[in-house]
């Protein structure tokens, strides 16, 4: 699982300025929490967590819990970075590695198990997002091939990877695709989401009390009635 620290102004900047600095790293802080608990479940599955930047890795240690793997994010981009975690996985002997994001709150222990799973019979996996990215990859051998030279943060992020596991052969596994939460649409689509209960709060506990003290603050305040202001001569009853 790919981490960044909760820091305000640093994470989730896009959602700014329409929500304060503190408020997105809010919800950024209980989105990972709400994704690290539902991969708790996964009792045979090593869990290491990859946090940036390195000089926050101990109160990330004291965040996420002490008894956890810690790792610092190694590269100067994310492909290099994604290179150097599974470079390091399968040098310790793993033959089936998955990365997830920490932003994507539908994610479950399902969809990850299942990535594993697909990675028995697929050389790749992918969980490909709607903007064009994607917000899991796994794979059964090192890739360097497919994190070089790529158009990160871009919707031709997704079509580029897809190009060139055709062009080298593999075999692919594919999740359902889930959207991140990256600017205040996202938020606020979620929030109508969880509001209807077409998603129910119980699945991402953290994310549903942190969308609340948002949005539901804001419709307060809009709600509110405001006080007529008398007119000299009249009076209001």
């Amino acid at each position: 699982m790919f981490l960044k620290a909760p820091v305000p102004g640093r994470v989730k900047t896009r959602l700014m300025p329409r929500l304060e600095a503190e408020q997105a790293a809010a919800l950024y802080r209980a989105m990972a929490e709400d994704l690290l608990e539902r991969l708790d479940r996964l009792k045979t599955v090593d869990l290491l967590l990859w946090v940036t930047p390195a000089i926050k890795l101990e109160s990330m240690r004291r965040w996420l819990g002490m008894h956890r793997r810690l790792e610092s994010q190694r590269g100067s981009d994310l492909g290099s970075r994604l290179t150097a975690s599974f470079r390091t996985a399968f040098r310790e002997g793993y033959e089936r590695v998955v990365i997830v994001g920490s932003d994507v709150p539908q994610v479950t222990s399902k969809n990850v198990r299942t990535a594993l799973s697909l990675l028995r019979k697929h050389d790749v996996v992918i969980g490909p997002s709607p903007d064009g990215g994607y917000y899991l990859i796994g794979l059964c051998k090192p890739r360097p091939e497919l994190f070089t030279a790529m158009p990160w943060s871009t919707s031709r992020v997704l079509p580029e990877t897809l190009r060139r596991f055709s062009r080298l052969g593999l075999t692919v596994g594919r999740l359902p695709r889930l959207a991140d939460l990256d600017v205040p649409s996202d938020a606020r689509r979620l929030w109508r989401a969880l509001l209807e209960q077409r998603i129910r709060p119980s699945t991402m506990p953290r994310v549903s009390s942190a969308l609340r003290s948002i949005f539901g603050a804001r419709q307060a305040r809009a709600s509110k009635p405001r006080k007529r202001r008398a007119r000299p001569g009249s009076r209001i009853v």
